[in-house]
């Protein structure tokens, strides 16, 4: 058993904003260095500049110089990149222990180490013990058992073989069952569940933050420092993974930077409820990290890689959230930019079965909405979009980067 670290220090972000207009209307104004960001807040968005990341702090630096204890997430430019469809040869997903994935593809692994290989150069050493699912296409079905399954691939078929993986080759992987120990190239495997067995982080490497990464991922990390890029080229962010090892993980590889401490990813908690509209020959069920349609979400422009893309009406609900703060982003998805009429559409929280927030009609090609509201126990939390036009046509509505933030952290009166 690892030894947990109990109090791990937060580390916080500096970000500076654009400086002042210029003394002289012919003088050009000033941008401070850094690639821009926008940094969510319970209070709201904030548009700046990303400076680096200094230990011991908690503060984000806002473009008017004021420090901001609270900050939630920062994301990066450009804003309007998809998140990216798997290249050929790599749909592959991955699974690991306390609710991290990743896209991208198995590579060369030794020992207990696996290299997992993602589009865009970003190679992560991912330990076996923090594996929980891997699969070609999409992961294997979550089995109960106290032994590890593997999905072998024979000839048109798949055979599944309990046993226990022994640990990983320059090739693939090496699995013993019944039937002895075997070699299996990736080629061979369509998938592997592992017994979740308990896993701590070691000294020093608690997470404090979680990495959105554009190539499709979630990535918990204690974030060690910084190294700004050369004019044009992107900076560097030096941290630990949870299992030790260390990682380089360029911005251009990064969407977001999330902070840990109690933040609740809604979209990463399975649904109780989730309700489209009832149409005789298509399937309108709620797509989690998709548009309804199946596309990355996009919405005026800029793409999401978390939420749920709905078609109205719907509804998606949980059955015990709270207590806390919701905070998400609501939008028309841009795939409807073809139609001859979108619709808007009217975008409602309700808590108990009570609404205790919604928007005015939103219509597409407008910006993404942010929509706060206070749950003040555990209940049945409830996100609803319905047709605010006399027609439903064109209302694919999303729900963007929902997050659910703890009591402490909204503290009181908000």
């Amino acid at each position: 058993m690892l030894p947990r670290l109990r109090f791990p220090a937060l580390f916080g972000l500096l970000v500076f904003g654009v400086a002042g207009a210029p003394a002289r209307a012919a003088a050009p104004a000033q941008e401070a260095p850094g690639p821009r960001v926008v940094v969510l807040t319970p209070k709201g968005e904030v548009a700046t500049r990303f400076l680096g990341w200094a230990t011991g702090s908690e503060a984000v630096v806002p473009e008017f110089a004021r420090a901001v204890d609270d900050w939630l997430e920062v994301r990066f430019e450009p804003f309007d990149a998809d998140p990216a469809e798997p290249a050929s040869g790599s749909a592959w997903q991955l699974e690991l222990a306390g609710g991290g994935w990743l896209r991208g593809r198995p590579g060369p692994g030794e020992d207990d180490l696996l290299l997992w290989r993602m589009d865009g150069g970003l190679d992560v050493p991912v330990d076996a013990l923090w594996i929980r699912r891997l699969g070609r296409g999409r992961l294997p079905p979550r089995l109960e058992g106290e032994e590890d399954r593997l999905l072998a691939r024979l000839g048109d078929g798949v055979d599944r073989r309990n046993g226990w993986l022994l640990g990983w080759t320059d090739t693939g992987l090496e699995f013993e069952d019944a039937g002895g120990t075997k070699s299996y190239s990736w080629e061979k495997v369509d998938g592997l569940q592992l017994v979740a067995d308990a896993v701590e982080a070691v000294a020093g490497a608690a997470p404090s933050a979680v990495l959105l990464l554009r190539r499709g991922g979630l990535l918990a990390v204690s974030v060690r420092g910084y190294q700004a890029g050369a004019e044009g080229r992107s900076g560097v962010l030096q941290v630990a993974l949870p299992w030790g090892q260390r990682l380089s993980v360029p911005l251009a590889n990064v969407a977001a930077v999330r902070r840990t401490g109690g933040l609740q990813d809604l979209a990463g908690i399975p649904p109780a409820q989730l309700e489209g509209p009832g149409v005789e020959g298509f399937d309108w069920t709620p797509r989690a990290d998709r548009s309804v349609e199946g596309r990355p979400m996009r919405v005026a422009g800029r793409a999401y890689a978390r939420g749920f893309g709905t078609r109205v009406p719907s509804r998606v609900a949980w059955d015990a959230v709270g207590p806390g703060r919701l905070v998400v982003r609501v939008g028309i998805d841009d795939e409807v930019a073809l139609f001859r009429d979108p619709q808007p559409v009217v975008f409602r929280v309700l808590f108990d079965g009570r609404e205790i927030a919604r928007t005015p009609p939103v219509r597409h090609g407008e910006a993404a909405r942010l929509l706060g509201a206070t749950l003040p126990a555990s209940g049945r939390l409830e996100l609803v979009a319905d047709p605010a036009g006399t027609l439903p046509f064109g209302g694919h509505a999303d729900w963007l980067d929902p997050l659910l933030l703890p009591p402490w952290v909204v503290g009181p009166g908000r």
